[in-house]
């Protein structure tokens, strides 16, 4: 309350704290901690007891010492854990500043304060309840001496903490007018604090804050920020402090750099961000942006995209495709992303990608106009590079990318055999070439053919983890490649469908199984199923079942016929597609084949830096 006399009466926090033998304490002064001052003022004690005390103050103070940096007091629930030498002392935060921070530890009968060599680094964690916001090695600086309690001032070591392995590809920088603008509330003093933005990429941006007042510790976890890039815009996330460095400029005061990553982001802050990035890079670029479907339509037919084959099986079905379209390209879900480029009002380059499996997106319908293949290959780029942005983050579900392309198309053998080749590595990226067929509905009447399977001893049932597992060894002696782990069919994956929940909360369907054919005991083939809204993928390599033959001695087309008709059931069109590996077991068995479909597979972890590298290699610069 304001102080209206010349007596000042205050209160203990702690009566508990207080000793017995308080009156016969003697009282010195009267320290004002002003931010970056310490001032003193004199004052005569006029009670002291086990409630409180009141003085008598003079007319003024003096300054007896000014601080660097400004100290904070922190927030009643930060606690702090300290390990040295398998010891652990917990205590609670007391204040900080970007230099340092105090922590005050009560003494475990257990664990006696000797045991602390301030000469020994510590490892400390400071928690917000039970979430971690702080980790790292410290020095004491200096502490208080006292038996039961004490108060540490702890110094962090790092001044970069970097969270993910360094990239040699890094995300585009840029410094946007008018600059972003960060709010979050302070994790340590649940205080609000809003920094402009100077510098934002895919990965992060950074920050400028005076010195003597700069809150950001690098390694602090900050787990809900708001960018707001304009008006009513704004990206929220959950990020972390990476560097902090102090810049000597012409200003009287000192400032301070940090670097800030990204840690979470929903997908739909993923999309308004690359979109907003992209268009910094390139105005005629865009993320998810609005597509008129007419125009779309007119793109993948003046590409050649849609020829008249295909265009025959999509006109018989052309008003369910409307319907997949519109919600595809209008509610923007988050299990897909477009990425457009369109000049003058003409929309001439287009590549989308989309969620397949568990861990897994697919890039595809890239189409160019004739006179566009430099905005075909240049959306390719921002695809590259949004995922490039997302991979790493905690809530992004992306370890593959897939990608099905003829090898008789010059420009996806380019891009993605070129790669594979330039690569080398069959941890990074590997190619498997798949029969590629349609077969009607009609052509498999199950009960014809079951009886038919009997005649043969043979059954259709639902893989078992022993039969994924001699698939596996199948795949690792004829590929060695990267196709079934991207394709959710390892044992540790081939029962998972959590990506079913996630179609259907966009208004999407999507069934999977994964089938065996068993002949005589024995295991001859893998039929994994997969069943979507149709045009997902216009080629409906998404909507197919892909079979595995593992044993070609006794399968020809009848039984595989048979066998499919079966599982035919469980898809929800007339027409089915099937996918047949190896390429080489459909040939010599004359199955039908109407195409050979290359299965290319990234690994975003061996091989997403080099990926970028060779996109960058072949996509121009842009000119305006």
């Amino acid at each position: 309350m304001p102080l209206l006399s010349d007596y000042l009466e205050c209160v203990w926090v702690s009566e508990a704290e207080i000793p017995s033998n308080i009156a016969d304490y003697r009282f010195m002064n009267v320290l004002l901690d002003d931010d970056l001052k310490l001032i003193e003022v004199k004052a005569e004690a006029q009670s002291i007891t086990n409630q409180g005390i009141r003085v008598s103050l003079a007319d003024s103070g003096c300054q007896v010492s000014c601080r660097a940096v400004k100290r904070r007091p922190s927030a009643d629930n930060i606690t702090a854990e300290l390990m040295h030498n398998s010891a652990l002392f917990r205590g609670r935060l007391a204040d900080f500043h970007a230099v340092s921070f105090s922590v005050a530890v009560v003494r475990d009968a257990n664990q006696p304060f000797f045991w602390l060599n301030a000469s020994d680094k510590l490892h400390v964690v400071l928690k917000s309840g039970s979430d971690i916001i702080y980790a790292g090695e410290c020095l004491i600086v200096r502490q208080t001496v006292d038996e039961r309690k004490r108060i540490l001032v702890l110094q962090p070591l790092r001044k970069n903490v970097p969270r993910f392995s360094p990239k040699s590809s890094r995300c585009h920088r840029y410094q946007p007018v008018p600059s972003p603008i960060v709010s979050f509330q302070h994790p340590l003093t649940h205080r609000s604090v809003h920094l402009r933005v100077d510098e934002i990429s895919g990965a992060g941006f950074s920050v400028h804050e005076y010195y003597d007042s700069s809150v950001l510790i690098p390694g602090l976890v900050l787990p809900a920020m708001r960018i707001e890039i304009v008006h009513n815009a704004a990206i929220t996330c959950k990020g972390q402090v990476i560097h902090s460095s102090i810049i000597a400029d012409n200003e009287e005061r000192l400032t301070v750099k940090s670097g800030i990553g990204y840690l979470d982001m929903k997908m739909k802050d993923q999309t308004l961000l690359s979109n907003y990035l992209a268009r910094i890079e390139d105005s005629r670029t865009h993320t998810c942006g609005r597509v008129d479907l007419d125009a779309l339509w007119q793109l993948f037919f003046e590409s050649g995209f849609i020829y008249p084959e295909k265009y025959a099986g999509i006109s018989r079905q052309r008003d369910q495709f409307k319907e997949t379209y519109r919600k595809l390209y209008v509610n923007n879900p988050d299990i897909c992303r477009h990425f457009t480029y369109q000049d003058k009002g003409e929309l001439v380059g287009h590549i989308a990608m989309i969620h397949v499996y568990e861990k897994t997106w697919l890039f595809h319908h890239m189409a160019a106009t004739a006179h566009g293949l430099k905005a075909g290959l240049a959306v390719l780029s921002q695809g590259a590079w949004h995922v490039n942005a997302c991979y790493l983050q905690n809530g992004t579900p992306m370890d593959y990318l897939l990608a099905y392309y003829r090898q008789e198309n010059r420009t996806p053998r380019r891009l993605f055999g070129g790669f594979k080749e330039k690569l080398n590595n069959p941890d990074g990226c590997t190619i498997d070439p798949m029969a590629f067929a349609h077969l009607s509905k009609t052509d498999l009447p199950a009960d014809t053919m079951l009886r038919f399977l009997q005649l043969k001893d043979a059954k259709v049932i639902p893989a078992r983890s022993s039969d994924i597992a001699e698939l596996e060894a199948f795949y690792t002696h004829v590929s060695g490649g990267l196709m079934l782990r991207a394709l959710d069919l390892t044992v540790d994956t081939f029962q998972a469908d959590t990506l079913s929940n996630a179609y259907a909360n966009c208004g999407f369907s999507r069934t999977r199984s994964v089938f065996s054919l068993i002949i005589r005991g024995r295991l001859h083939a893998i039929m994994a199923l997969t069943s979507t809204d149709i045009g997902m993928n216009l080629s409906n390599v998404t909507d197919c079942i892909k079979i595995f033959a593992i044993e070609h001695d006794e399968l020809d087309t009848l039984l595989l016929s048979a066998a499919l008709a079966q599982v035919s059931h469980l898809v929800h069109h007339d027409e089915i597609t099937v996918m047949t590996f190896p390429v080489e077991f459909a040939i010599k068995k004359r199955l039908p084949m109407e195409k050979i479909y290359n299965t290319w597979v990234l690994c975003l972890a061996e091989g997403a830096q080099a990926f970028l590298r060779h996109i960058d290699e072949i996509v121009p610069p842009h000119n305006d």
